[in-house]
């Protein structure tokens, strides 16, 4: 998700849901909240490519590959 993309959900969510309460806070504070959770999630999933029976099952030639996929996301998403 792009840093413009973000900011356009994130006004969206301020705009359906006035009930909850308002805080003072930067967007770019939000953006970084933002992406690093994307980052934990990334690795994580990253790390499971390693536990996947794939390798075995199919003709790829590894889990890394998977798991080295998931990670280079994380360089084009700016």
């Amino acid at each position: 998700m792009t840093e413009n993309q973000m900011k356009v959900r994130l006004h969206k969510i301020i705009a359906e849901n006035s009930e909850f309460t308002t805080w003072t806070i930067s967007t770019p504070h939000i953006m970084l909240l933002v992406k690093q959770a994307i980052e934990e999630e990334r690795e994580a999933c990253a790390k499971v490519c390693y536990e996947l029976p794939w390798k075995d099952m199919c003709h790829i030639p590894s889990n890394l590959a998977f798991a080295a996929a998931i990670r280079a996301r994380s360089n084009n998403d700016d």
